[in-house]
Protein backbone atom coordinates (compact mmCIF):
# COMPACT_ATOMS: atom_id res chain seq x y z
CA UNK A 1 0.00 0.00 0.00
CA UNK A 2 2.75 2.49 0.90
CA UNK A 3 4.56 1.93 -2.38
CA UNK A 4 1.68 3.42 -4.39
CA UNK A 5 1.82 7.17 -5.03
CA UNK A 6 -0.21 9.25 -2.60
CA UNK A 7 -2.48 10.57 -5.37
CA UNK A 8 -3.75 7.01 -5.96
CA UNK A 9 -4.75 6.67 -2.32
CA UNK A 10 -6.76 9.89 -2.12
CA UNK A 11 -10.19 10.37 -3.72
CA UNK A 12 -10.33 12.79 -6.63
CA UNK A 13 -13.18 14.80 -5.12
CA UNK A 14 -13.44 15.58 -1.42
CA UNK A 15 -16.21 13.68 0.32
CA UNK A 16 -17.22 16.70 2.42
CA UNK A 17 -16.70 20.44 2.40
CA UNK A 18 -15.11 22.09 5.40
CA UNK A 19 -16.00 25.51 6.67
CA UNK A 20 -15.85 27.48 9.89
CA UNK A 21 -18.50 29.89 11.09
CA UNK A 22 -17.28 32.44 13.60
CA UNK A 23 -19.72 34.21 15.88
CA UNK A 24 -20.26 37.92 16.40
CA UNK A 25 -18.77 37.68 19.92
CA UNK A 26 -15.48 36.37 18.52
CA UNK A 27 -15.45 39.07 15.85
CA UNK A 28 -16.13 41.81 18.42
CA UNK A 29 -13.36 40.52 20.69
CA UNK A 30 -10.65 40.40 18.04
CA UNK A 31 -11.52 43.81 16.63
CA UNK A 32 -11.75 45.57 20.01
CA UNK A 33 -8.60 43.96 21.44
CA UNK A 34 -6.27 44.49 18.49
CA UNK A 35 -2.57 44.83 19.36
CA UNK A 36 -0.10 46.49 16.97
CA UNK A 37 2.90 44.46 15.80
CA UNK A 38 5.86 45.68 13.78
CA UNK A 39 5.90 44.00 10.38
CA UNK A 40 9.64 44.71 10.07
CA UNK A 41 10.15 42.52 13.16
CA UNK A 42 8.02 39.76 11.63
CA UNK A 43 10.11 39.98 8.45
CA UNK A 44 13.35 39.66 10.44
CA UNK A 45 12.00 36.63 12.32
CA UNK A 46 10.41 34.98 9.28
CA UNK A 47 12.76 31.99 9.27
CA UNK A 48 11.62 30.89 12.71
CA UNK A 49 7.96 30.17 13.40
CA UNK A 50 8.75 29.84 17.13
CA UNK A 51 10.38 33.29 17.19
CA UNK A 52 7.36 34.80 15.41
CA UNK A 53 5.00 33.08 17.84
CA UNK A 54 6.99 34.34 20.83
CA UNK A 55 7.18 37.87 19.39
CA UNK A 56 3.43 38.13 18.76
CA UNK A 57 2.57 36.53 22.10
CA UNK A 58 4.97 38.77 24.04
CA UNK A 59 3.76 41.87 22.19
CA UNK A 60 0.21 40.96 23.20
CA UNK A 61 1.16 40.16 26.82
CA UNK A 62 3.07 43.43 27.23
CA UNK A 63 0.00 45.35 26.07
CA UNK A 64 -1.73 44.62 29.40
CA UNK A 65 0.97 43.33 31.80
CA UNK A 66 0.98 45.39 35.04
CA UNK A 67 3.29 43.37 37.31
CA UNK A 68 6.06 40.78 36.87
CA UNK A 69 4.59 37.40 35.98
CA UNK A 70 6.22 33.97 35.92
CA UNK A 71 5.17 31.66 33.09
CA UNK A 72 6.21 28.02 33.80
CA UNK A 73 8.21 26.23 31.13
CA UNK A 74 5.53 23.53 31.02
CA UNK A 75 2.90 26.10 30.03
CA UNK A 76 5.14 27.60 27.38
CA UNK A 77 5.95 24.18 25.98
CA UNK A 78 2.26 23.25 25.87
CA UNK A 79 1.50 26.44 23.94
CA UNK A 80 4.52 26.70 21.65
CA UNK A 81 6.51 23.48 21.66
CA UNK A 82 4.32 20.45 22.01
CA UNK A 83 6.45 18.57 19.47
CA UNK A 84 9.48 18.56 21.78
CA UNK A 85 9.79 15.29 23.69
CA UNK A 86 12.14 16.66 26.33
CA UNK A 87 11.39 19.92 28.17
CA UNK A 88 15.06 20.90 28.24
CA UNK A 89 15.20 20.72 24.42
CA UNK A 90 12.24 23.09 24.21
CA UNK A 91 13.78 25.46 26.78
CA UNK A 92 17.05 25.59 24.84
CA UNK A 93 15.27 26.28 21.55
CA UNK A 94 12.89 28.83 23.12
CA UNK A 95 15.78 30.70 24.72
CA UNK A 96 17.66 30.85 21.39
CA UNK A 97 14.56 32.20 19.65
CA UNK A 98 13.85 34.60 22.51
CA UNK A 99 17.28 36.16 21.93
CA UNK A 100 16.19 36.90 18.34
CA UNK A 101 12.93 38.42 19.60
CA UNK A 102 14.83 40.69 22.01
CA UNK A 103 17.00 41.91 19.11
CA UNK A 104 13.91 43.15 17.26
CA UNK A 105 12.08 44.26 20.44
CA UNK A 106 14.92 45.69 22.55
CA UNK A 107 12.68 47.27 25.23
CA UNK A 108 11.22 43.84 26.05
CA UNK A 109 12.06 42.87 29.62
CA UNK A 110 12.10 39.12 30.27
CA UNK A 111 14.28 36.84 32.34
CA UNK A 112 14.48 33.08 32.64
CA UNK A 113 15.31 30.54 35.31
CA UNK A 114 14.81 26.80 35.85
CA UNK A 115 11.09 27.17 36.55
CA UNK A 116 10.07 29.44 33.70
CA UNK A 117 10.11 32.77 31.96
CA UNK A 118 9.52 35.91 34.02
CA UNK A 119 7.78 38.70 32.14
CA UNK A 120 8.36 42.23 33.40
CA UNK A 121 6.11 45.13 32.36
CA UNK A 122 7.65 46.63 29.23
CA UNK A 123 6.64 49.38 26.84
CA UNK A 124 4.65 48.13 23.86
CA UNK A 125 6.76 47.46 20.80
CA UNK A 126 4.46 49.57 18.63
CA UNK A 127 2.47 52.43 20.10
CA UNK A 128 -1.25 52.31 19.42
CA UNK A 129 -2.52 54.82 16.89
CA UNK A 130 -5.71 55.51 15.01
CA UNK A 131 -4.35 54.16 11.74
CA UNK A 132 -1.44 52.01 10.82
CA UNK A 133 1.14 52.28 8.09
CA UNK A 134 2.81 49.62 6.03
CA UNK A 135 5.38 48.93 8.75
CA UNK A 136 2.88 47.89 11.40
CA UNK A 137 -0.37 46.01 11.57
CA UNK A 138 -3.07 45.66 14.14
CA UNK A 139 -3.46 42.01 15.00
CA UNK A 140 -7.19 41.51 15.17
CA UNK A 141 -8.30 44.59 13.25
CA UNK A 142 -6.93 43.26 9.96
CA UNK A 143 -8.33 39.80 10.75
CA UNK A 144 -11.67 41.45 11.54
CA UNK A 145 -11.62 43.19 8.18
CA UNK A 146 -10.87 39.86 6.48
CA UNK A 147 -13.72 38.21 8.37
CA UNK A 148 -16.15 40.93 7.26
CA UNK A 149 -15.06 40.29 3.66
CA UNK A 150 -15.57 36.55 4.10
CA UNK A 151 -19.01 37.21 5.60
CA UNK A 152 -20.00 39.42 2.65
CA UNK A 153 -18.75 36.79 0.16
CA UNK A 154 -20.65 34.05 1.99
CA UNK A 155 -23.84 36.12 1.99
CA UNK A 156 -23.44 36.83 -1.74
CA UNK A 157 -22.88 33.13 -2.50
CA UNK A 158 -25.87 32.04 -0.37
CA UNK A 159 -28.17 34.64 -1.92
CA UNK A 160 -27.16 33.69 -5.46
CA UNK A 161 -27.84 29.98 -4.84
Amino acid sequence: MWSRPLRQLLPRQPVWRSHIVLGQGFFDEITSSAVPVDLRAIRQLRRSPLAIDLYVWLTYRMSYLKKPTMIPWESLQAQFGSTYARPRDFRRKAFTQLEKVIRVYPTLRVSQNDTGLRLHPSPPHVQRSRGFGHDSALVGRRLGSDLRSVGRCRSEVESSS
